[in-house]
């Protein structure tokens, strides 16, 4: 299914569809029940999900479809067991999703990691942070301050790498960059975790929902800029983002 209402265009010739699902390891909607604690991966991959320590559905509040998953800021996590599709390395990738905190503070969207090497994707609301934080060999951080994150508000966040540079967004702006040294360290079958982090700090509080990772990377166009017609784009719009001119671009390289 396309849950993410995706537009493809191919040497201008419009059709409907998501032609790159096959890069997406991950694809959680988190739709069911109210209260309910489990969760369908709806990639082709098929993955197990696993709501930890209260972790559950709340159709109170969806972006798309009938619920999202919620988070108590206090020790809920969803995990998904070690998935070789996400063995870092040198490959590109991108990871993005909708959130709505309701908290301040630190608060980790999703991680991967076993203390030595791995990464963790964390906002501030408070601060208007989003952050990218590889660790271990290949450690460094990005931040992006300059959009707001407000709390009680859905927000979309991708972060994205191409080659030895990363890239982040919040609501489909930003584009904020980071060079490094090669590609980041393999996290030794370690868990993937939404919400928290394996050592159990800066739990997140709120909802998410619509979470995806793809094995392929984003960049940033306007899209009033001219493009050769003889590549494939998917333009993905983001909500609100609808009426703004700056869209993201999906483009396989």
């Amino acid at each position: 299914d396309n849950k993410f209402d995706v537009s493809v265009i191919e040497e201008r010739d419009f059709t409907t569809g998501d032609s790159y699902f096959d890069s997406v390891v991950l694809q959680l909607s988190f739709d069911g029940a109210d209260g309910a604690t489990t969760s369908t991966d709806d990639s082709d991959v098929g993955n197990t999900v696993n709501f930890v320590n209260g972790a559950e559905l709340d159709t109170d509040y969806q972006k798309f479809g009938t619920a999202s998953a919620k988070f108590d800021g206090s020790n809920d996590t969803v995990s998904i067991p070690y998935m070789s599709e996400t063995e870092f390395g040198s490959i590109d990738f991108t990871i993005e999703g909708w959130f709505r905190s309701q908290a301040a503070g630190n608060q980790i969207l999703c991680s991967k990691g076993n203390g030595s090497n791995g990464f963790w994707i964390l906002i501030n609301p408070g601060s208007n942070t989003l952050q990218f934080r590889p660790y271990g060999t290949v450690s460094y951080q990005t931040d992006m301050t300059s959009q707001t994150i407000n709390q009680d508000q859905w927000h979309h966040f991708a972060i994205s790498k191409a080659g030895t540079t990363s890239y982040l967004w919040i609501d489909g702006a930003g584009g904020t960059t980071a060079t490094h040294n090669g590609g980041l360290e393999n996290d030794a079958n370690t868990a993937f975790t939404i919400g928290g982090y394996y050592a159990g700090n800066s739990y997140f509080n709120g909802h998410i929902d619509e979470f995806r990772f793809n094995i392929i990377k984003y960049r940033d166009i306007d899209v009033d800029s001219n493009e050769k017609d003889d590549e494939m784009f998917i333009y993905e719009f983001f909500g609100d983002c609808k009426e703004d001119t700056q869209v993201r671009l999906l483009l396989q390289q």
